[in-house]
């Protein structure tokens, strides 16, 4: 038995009396046994577990198509990388033109793509330019320096820039080749056709 305070004049009064003996008031009509109230308190004093949400109700519909159709996008992305890196590194080694001599190939394409200094490079394998004029000791200095070789025999003008930032001032260790330019017509020329005009000076 429990002793609740009555409602109107808030003494105290059995749970399980009818009505108040002080004022008569009603009391509650329901009737706690005491071992309906001990379980209560069980359950009151229990701490509550943390609701875990069932992982198969979050995900309504997942199920195996959805799973293969995944796994069929993943790969074909896979393959088209593959295939697009395979065709980039054949490019690169071989050139635009696969039907040039291996000779050709192998000198001015070769600098660019692998030597650490373009300059230097080009210089070793084709000799004293006819014009070797360079922006890096103008005054005022421009921001973007370059140097310009011409091969004038062959009509082949080579452009560089500094391998540095930006506005470094002079001198540079090395320069790398930013395209090659045919000299009467004043139009830019592929790599490989200018290695191939260079490559009379070789022989």
């Amino acid at each position: 038995m429990a002793l609740i305070k009555c409602s109107e004049c808030n003494k105290e009064v059995s749970n399980r009396a009818s009505a108040c003996p002080h004022c008569g008031c009603p009391v509650s009509s329901v009737v706690i046994s005491p071992n309906t109230e001990a379980s209560v308190e069980k359950v009151l004093a229990k701490p509550s577990a943390p609701f875990v949400e069932d992982s198969r109700r979050a995900t309504p519909g997942f199920n195996l198509a959805k799973l293969f159709v995944i796994a069929l996008i993943v790969f074909v992305g896979a393959l088209g990388l593959g295939v697009f890196f395979s065709s980039l590194t054949r490019s690169v080694n071989e050139g635009p033109n696969p039907k040039l001599p291996n000779s050709v190939k192998t000198e001015l394409s070769a600098i660019a793509r692998s030597a650490e200094d373009h300059y230097g490079a080009i210089l070793a394998a084709y000799g004293k330019p006819e014009r070797d004029d360079s922006t890096e000791y103008d005054d005022p200095r421009p921001v973007a320096v370059t140097r310009i070789l011409e091969y004038r025999p062959q009509n082949v003008k080579i452009a560089l820039v500094p391998n540095a930032r930006l506005g470094d001032p002079p001198p540079y260790a090395s320069w790398k080749i930013v395209g090659c330019i045919d000299i009467n017509t004043n139009t830019k020329m592929s790599i490989e056709e200018a290695t191939q005009r260079l490559s009379e000076r070789i022989r």
